[in-house]
């Protein structure tokens, strides 16, 4: 191979040239095949976010921007109109008071309960305190009064609700004690597990403080029906019903629709459905007068007596009293007996400091 070389060196030396001029023709194809490669990937994507921008209503133009802002500039005035009419709720002064304070508003509230609850015969714990039985032998904490004073004055107001109402018995009342009785900041609660700071300091808070409550009582359908009704009325204080549990008392055997005690039906004032008109001139079952009548009659002319049978029958039911069908059809699913009702409710107290975010 060397002799042919020597004995051929133009030849070996055009040879070499192709040689390397193939491998560089492979290298250069090889790097612009990758670029080309990148430059149509980007080209794609680009296509498909195009796309997809197209493809959205309003489409993210400068006219439609403008509508677009228009139209958050709108919805952040409904909030600010919601926000100003929930802080109706509010109370007009929240201000800390001195634990010796509170001590003493709370044993004023809690014997004025009492008294209306044994005065309406509405059964009571012993040691009922209205969820503040803590704080009968140790005064709060300073930081703690503001909340504290104003969740007393909820719950005199649902317990005042509750004694009209009408229950049989207050069973039992938990209150689960607020962050900043042991001394840590009151702030809205916020779901941050598994977040990182950073998202956790991004999230957005909620506009107002819950405070807890949790009670239990018996009494018939009619009083957890006027005392959910005056929650959902109230004008000085707002609640939420977080979870409710009712059972029946007698939960071993069905109720009885029979047992209920329908009220009777008022009759309308000032109209006459009927007017003169004389019942005496309808005719009857055989085409005669009222008067002639023999309804119910036994084929001898005998009338059997209210709830026997004619000979050879059976005995005729006794007609139901009138209700109205709403109610008729609720004694039948509850009865007349009493219930065992759980409520897990939480007192709102929005907060005046919240800020809307500006638009942009």
């Amino acid at each position: 191979m060397t002799d042919w070389i020597k004995d051929n060196k133009f030849a070996a030396a055009l040879l070499l040239v192709a040689i390397l001029a193939v491998i560089g023709t492979f290298i250069f194809s090889a790097g612009k095949s990758k670029a080309f490669n990148a430059a149509k990937e980007n080209f794609d994507t680009s296509a498909s976010r195009l796309q997809t921008l197209e493809g959205r209503k309003p489409y993210p133009n400068e006219e439609n921007l403008e509508e677009r802002r228009k139209s958050v500039v709108e919805y952040r005035g409904k909030v600010e109109g919601l926000g100003n009419a929930l802080l109706t709720f509010r109370p007009e002064s929240f201000e800390k008071i001195t634990p010796a304070e509170f001590t003493t508003r709370l044993n004023t509230v809690g014997e004025t309960l009492k008294e209306k609850y044994t005065a309406e015969e509405i059964a009571f714990p012993e040691k009922w305190q209205t969820g503040f039985e803590v704080y009968t032998s140790s005064p709060p904490k300073d930081a703690a009064t503001a909340f504290l004073n104003y969740q007393l004055g909820g719950l005199e107001w649902l317990y005042s609700q509750l004694a009209e109402a009408g229950p049989s018995e207050l069973l039992n009342v938990h209150r689960p004690p607020l962050p900043v009785e042991r001394g840590e900041p009151m702030v809205p609660t916020v779901e941050t597990k598994g977040r990182k700071p950073r998202q956790a300091a991004q999230t957005p808070q909620k506009p107002f403080f819950a405070l807890p409550i949790e009670l239990t009582f018996r009494g018939r359908e009619a009083s957890l029906r006027r005392l959910l009704g005056a929650l959902a009325d109230s004008k000085e204080y707002f609640f939420v019903v977080r979870s409710m549990r009712v059972q029946n008392v007698k939960y071993d055997t069905p109720p009885k629709s029979k047992d209920v005690e329908f009220e009777a039906p008022k009759p309308a004032e000032g109209i006459d459905l009927f007017g003169d008109f004389d019942f005496e001139d309808l005719p009857g079952e055989d085409g005669g007068s009222g008067e002639d009548a023999t309804d119910g009659a036994t084929d001898e002319g005998e009338t059997p007596p209210d709830g026997e049978a004619p000979e050879g029958g059976e005995p005729e039911p006794e007609p139901e009293a009138d209700a109205p069908g709403g109610e008729r059809i609720l004694g039948q699913v509850l009865g007349a007996e009493e219930l065992h009702v759980f409520l897990q409710l939480e007192l709102i107290l929005f907060r005046d400091d919240v800020e809307l975010p500006a638009v942009k």
